[in-house]
């Protein structure tokens, strides 16, 4: 899996921000990306920043960095990148993640990390009865979590890889 670097937002640079901020991924459309990520995230770190950079091929990557720095248990940064598809919607197309897993990071370990960063948000803030949050997520592709779209995204969100035509995942 390629990872970018991104660069210092401008203020131009929000709207791509926003929309990944405010956006779903795949069906899991009752919480935003910026609530189920920090939900998790801040537990383990303190400091979550998000900029915007282009790759080579001028596609737009937006990534939220995840840095300790007065927690008392210290883990690596994290890095979870997302690249624009179209003016909607965006793929999960880079993790680095310091608790768990490394740079050498496969489509399937993303995820994997992804539903498990969703089982941790159900679990927590929506139900704690297990058959709550179990029927929840047993009702979701655990794939469909590597793509999303902005809230104002009216198709399919069961069906970004039809939608997009991608075959594979990553």
């Amino acid at each position: 899996m390629t990872f970018c670097s991104c660069g210092s937002s401008s203020a131009s640079d929000n709207s791509y921000i926003d929309v990944i901020k405010n956006g779903y991924l795949g069906e899991f459309d009752d919480v935003t990306v910026d609530e189920m990520l920090t939900n998790y995230l801040s537990v383990f770190y303190d400091s979550l920043t998000w900029d915007v950079g282009t790759t080579n091929d001028n596609k737009v990557i937006v990534q939220l960095h995840a840095s300790a720095v007065d927690k008392e248990l210290k883990f690596d940064d994290t890095d979870i990148q997302f690249t624009f598809l179209d003016n909607d919607v965006f793929q999960v197309s880079g993790l680095k993640d310091g608790t768990l897993l490394t740079e050498d990071t496969k489509a399937s370990d993303v995820a994997y990390f992804m539903d498990a960063v969703y089982l941790n948000y159900y679990m927590k803030k929506i139900n704690p009865d297990e058959n709550a949050y179990s029927e929840r997520l047993n009702s979701i592709n655990a794939t469909s979590c590597l793509y999303g779209a902005s809230a104002s995204y009216d198709g399919d969100r069961k069906n970004y890889m039809n939608y997009l035509k991608i075959s594979r995942w990553i």
